[in-house]
């Protein structure tokens, strides 16, 4: 678990490794919603799995985030 704040933003944040059937896929949840579906710019998408990719673990973890506050690119 992990909080962070910045101004009026507050986002809580679970990693946890891949839980479920042999080959499944690691899930990316924004306030209960993929986070494709969540961010619908492109850019903000890449940003999201930037640190994923960087540190080869995209697809092995299942990360769930809550935010409040901050609007969209907050």
């Amino acid at each position: 678990w992990g909080t962070g704040r910045r101004k009026t933003a507050v986002a809580r944040v679970r990693v946890r490794p891949v839980q479920g059937a042999p080959g499944a896929e690691g899930k990316f949840v924004v306030k209960e919603r993929p986070y494709t579906e969540f961010f619908s710019e492109p850019q903000h998408h890449a940003t999201c799995i930037a640190p994923l990719k960087a540190t080869n673990t995209l697809g092995k973890l299942d990360i769930f985030v809550n935010v409040a506050g901050g609007g969209i690119t907050g």
